[in-house]
């Protein structure tokens, strides 16, 4: 989130405060009853979802059958070279994620270090929008990329008149330019190429937000598209819109449901609410999966991939004293200290379960031109500097760097980063 979205989002809220003065309110709506809401099913899909941190048998039984489907069929390729299945988690981080496509476009072609096909797949806001992408293989590399060094503000996003916004205040802005961006650009032969992804056994996932529980939502999004009718394609789409739509800038999606036998309305938003970046733990328990399947951990090796489509230190900046940039800066610190923290907590999990971690990041020096979001010439910037890099092998961290908030639990041996 930039400047651009933490001026938008305290608009809305001094918008929100006139709107209570003038006796203006929200629109009523068929909400899920409290008591249903973990009852709640997509009408003729069940079992595409489930909550994030909390263990789910069903989806937790679908990986170790989808592990054991891999090992059956020789592994159909997951296990790359050196003898690792991949796993991809890819960060929000709104038009920074033109650094993720140019990452995975030079890694395509980098022939040092070849870019695998990855078994599980997560994506959060513009980390969901890439994501199918990256899951369907390289040979979608000029589609993601022409979406991502092309795309203007307008493209995403239109303001809306304050008209528009008194009688239906869900968000300053509609995101319709960005649906008809998802139509265009997640097309049946995508679902298809997902679809395919799923049956040999792979599986991606996507997060959103439910807004009136306030807790993550996984969604599978290969198993959405096996589904091949267009209720499913709609849902996929409604899905990456979700995940992208920041709360108060951007509208919510509506998505239907049926609880207790009653039809309903689930408002989603963007994942990032909840999260940056997922991938272990949000549900499943790889390596009981494994055990399950009957796979030794040691004859297969697992590593985990993390792009963070952000810059792990926000730089100094001199704040002035005004109510959206002393808003605005506590809003992008509140933003990086919550990645950090996803990204230990993967690492945590990844550690201690053997796996190996690999952890790329926009760089802390990178230097910001503009706050516009959506800038096509900043864009463009930040994918060439990715793509330049992975094309010659990309330097993975392999541990996230040590943050502030490390300091005062740090180990004896940890050492304190220098002064520049």
């Amino acid at each position: 989130m930039n400047h651009t979205i933490h001026r938008i989002v305290l608009l809305n809220v001094i918008l929100a405060l006139m709107f209570i003065f003038v006796g203006c309110s929200a629109k009523p709506r068929n909400a899920v009853p409290a008591a249903f809401a973990y009852e709640a099913v997509i009408p003729g899909m069940p079992g595409v979802r489930t909550w994030g941190g909390m263990a789910d048998p069903a989806f937790q039984q679908d990986i170790a059958d989808s592990i054991a489907q891999v090992a059956r069929a020789g592994n159909s390729g997951t296990v790359d070279a050196e003898g690792y299945v991949n796993l991809l988690a890819i960060s929000g981080g709104s038009s920074d994620g033109a650094y993720g496509v140019g990452l995975m476009a030079g890694w395509s072609k980098c022939t040092q270090h070849p870019r695998p096909k990855f078994k599980i797949v997560t994506g959060v806001s513009t980390g969901a929008l890439t994501a199918p992408f990256f899951f369907a293989g390289p040979e979608w590399d000029p589609v993601i990329s022409k979406l991502y060094t092309t795309v203007a503000a307008q493209d995403i996003y239109r303001r809306r008149n304050i008209m528009e916004v008194l009688f239906n205040p869900e968000a300053i802005t509609s995101t319709e330019p960005l649906a008809k961006k998802l139509e265009e650009y997640i097309t049946p032969k995508l679902l298809e190429d997902v679809a395919k992804g799923h049956a040999e056994g792979r599986r991606l996932y996507v997060a959103t937000t439910n807004l009136d529980a306030l807790r993550l939502t996984v969604w599978d999004m290969g198993k959405i598209a096996s589904l091949g009718t267009p209720e499913s394609a709609t849902l996929f789409r409604k899905v990456l819109l979700a995940s992208a739509s920041v709360p108060a800038v951007f509208p919510p999606v509506k998505i239907g449901v049926v609880a207790d036998g009653k039809h309903y309305e689930e408002i989603h938003a963007d994942g990032g609410v909840q999260s940056q970046v997922f991938l272990l733990g949000f549900a499943l328990d790889l390596s009981r999966a494994r055990k399950a399947a009957g796979i030794d951990g040691r004859a297969v090796r697992t590593r985990v991939y993390v792009i963070r489509n952000a810059q792990l230190r926000l730089p100094y900046d001199t704040v002035p004293l005004s109510l959206g940039a002393l808003a605005g800066r506590s809003i992008s610190g509140l933003i990086s200290s919550q990645g950090n923290e996803d990204l230990k907590r993967i690492h945590s999990v990844a550690t201690k379960s053997g796996m190996d971690f690999r952890l790329a990041c926009i760089p802390d020096d990178f230097p910001r031109t503009t706050t516009v979001m959506f800038d096509t010439a900043e864009m463009n910037r930040l994918y060439d500097l990715a793509y330049a890099k992975a094309v010659k092998g990309y330097p993975w961290l392999t541990t996230p760097p040590v943050v502030a908030e490390d300091i005062t639990t740090a180990a004896p041996d940890i050492q304190l980063e220098k002064k520049p």
